[in-house]
């Protein structure tokens, strides 16, 4: 805490003011001024100089606080939004999920029959195989046996149930 040059210059002649203070205080301050490379007197104008800086300072430092409080409380805005919006998007995903358990209910059954062995076995026998299907109606449609399915579809219009 050292006065600049500017200051020195412009602070004019200088008097001397006696002021009353503990022995502690007087050694503390030389101490003070010692460390800074300064006498007692330079160090004790300096302090009595600088001494309205420091309301100027404090006033920085709670407008600092105010809006670092504001920051936080932002923030905090912020983290509760994304908390919500996980919310969300997390109800969603459950929704898919048991829109998907419900698809794979439906879909298990349909993979069993397609893993059927007899349904293998006889698709194996036909596959590349063209045939001619006579359906409930007396009408005929082409197939070709090129899938699993194609296998199913013939079974299944081709077949006359007793009623």
């Amino acid at each position: 805490m050292k006065l600049t040059d500017s200051e020195t210059e412009t602070a004019g002649p200088r008097v001397n003011i006696g002021i009353r203070v503990s022995p502690e205080l007087k050694e503390e301050l030389n101490r003070e001024a010692a460390a800074l490379g300064q006498t007692s007197s330079e160090y004790g104008e300096a302090i009595l100089h600088n001494r309205h800086r420091a309301d100027a300072e404090i006033a920085q430092l709670k407008q600092a606080i105010i809006e670092g409080a504001k920051a936080i409380e932002d923030l905090n805005l912020q983290q509760l939004m994304l908390k919500g919006k996980q919310q969300d998007e997390f109800a969603n995903y459950k929704k898919e999920i048991e829109s998907l358990k419900e698809r794979l209910a439906v879909l298990v059954p349909q993979n069993d029959i397609f893993n059927d062995e007899r349904l293998n076995y006889l698709f194996q026998q036909l596959k590349g195989k063209k045939d001619v299907v006579e359906n409930v109606y007396g009408d005929d449609f082409p197939i070709s046996y090129d899938s699993l399915e194609s296998v199913l579809i013939a079974f299944i219009y081709s077949s006359k149930l007793n009623k």
